[in-house]
C-alpha cells in the first residue's frame, strides 16, 4: 500500500472504520504503524551525513566535469593555433640574404628618379612628391620614417667623393598637408648650430608638401641639383 491510497482510506477510519474489508483495514493499520516508527538519532544522523555526502560527491563530480571540458577545449584551441603557425611557417618565403644585399646594391647603382620614386610609393599606398631639386644620383635609400609620431616618406642620400674632399650624408623627410599645418611654415627655415647635424626645412608657398632635410657637412651644395646634372 502507498500513502495515497492509505490517505484516501483514513477518510473512512474514523466512524466508518466498520465499512472498510477486513483485508483493507489491516493493510492500513499496518502502514500507519510503519509511518509512526521512530527513527534512532544515530540512525537519522547517519542517513543526513550520508546524504551531504552524496551532494558533496555529486557537486565534485560536476566541478571536474565543467574543468575537463574546459581543459579539452583549450587543448583544441592549442592544437588548431599549433597547426597554424605550423602551416604559415611551412608556407612563408624563405629569407634570401644574397637578395637583400643586392636589392641595397641596386638602389646604389640604379638611384630611382622622382616620377618613379612618387610611383613606387604610390604603389605601396602612399601618396609623396619627391622634391626635384635634389640629385638622385646619389640616392642610397628609400622609404617610411617616424617623424612626430607620424610615418612620412625618408629618402637617404650620401655622396663619398674623394677626389672633392666630400663625405656627407642628408635624409630628407617628406611631410604633407594631410599630417601637418604647413600654412605657416618658413618658405626656408635653417636650423641653429649645436646640433650633431643641421636641418634645413624647404617649402613652396602652396605646395602640400614640404622637406625636411637632416644632413651633415657645411651645407647642401654636394646634394642640391645643378644645370649640368643628370
Amino acid at each position: 500500500m502507498d500513502c495515497n491510497t492509505a490517505r484516501r482510506m483514513l477518510e473512512f477510519a474514523g466512524p466508518l472504520r466498520r465499512e472498510l474489508d477486513p483485508p483493507d483495514l489491516q493493510a492500513l493499520e499496518a502502514h500507519v504503524a510503519m509511518r509512526r516508527v521512530d527513527v534512532p538519532d544515530r540512525l537519522r544522523a547517519a542517513i543526513l551525513t550520508r546524504l551531504a555526502e552524496d551532494r558533496a560527491a555529486e557537486r565534485k563530480w560536476r566541478w571536474k566535469s565543467t574543468v575537463l571540458t574546459g581543459v579539452a577545449a583549450a587543448a583544441v584551441v592549442m592544437i588548431a593555433v599549433g597547426g597554424w603557425m605550423l602551416y604559415q611557417q611551412a608556407t612563408l618565403k624563405p629569407f634570401d640574404v644574397d637578395a637583400v644585399v643586392r636589392e641595397i646594391d641596386d638602389d646604389g647603382v640604379r638611384p630611382a628618379p622622382p616620377d618613379e620614386l612618387q610611383r613606387r610609393y604610390r604603389s605601396r599606398g602612399i601618396e609623396m612628391s619627391a622634391p626635384a631639386s635634389l640629385n638622385y644620383s646619389f640616392l642610397v635609400h628609400y622609404g617610411v620614417a617616424d617623424l612626430e609620431k607620424q610615418q612620412v616618406p625618408c629618402l637617404i642620400f650620401r655622396r663619398d667623393d674623394d677626389t672633392a674632399n666630400i663625405h656627407a650624408f642628408a635624409k630628407v623627410f617628406v611631410v604633407s598637408d594631410r599630417q601637418f599645418n604647413l600654412k605657416h611654415l618658413p618658405v626656408n627655415q635653417q636650423s641653429t648650430e649645436g646640433y650633431k647635424y643641421h636641418v634645413e626645412v624647404d617649402h613652396e608657398p602652396g605646395s602640400h608638401y614640404a622637406y625636411v632635410i637632416a644632413y651633415t657637412g657645411e651645407s647642401l651644395d654636394w646634394l642640391r641639383r645643378h644645370d649640368d646634372a643628370e
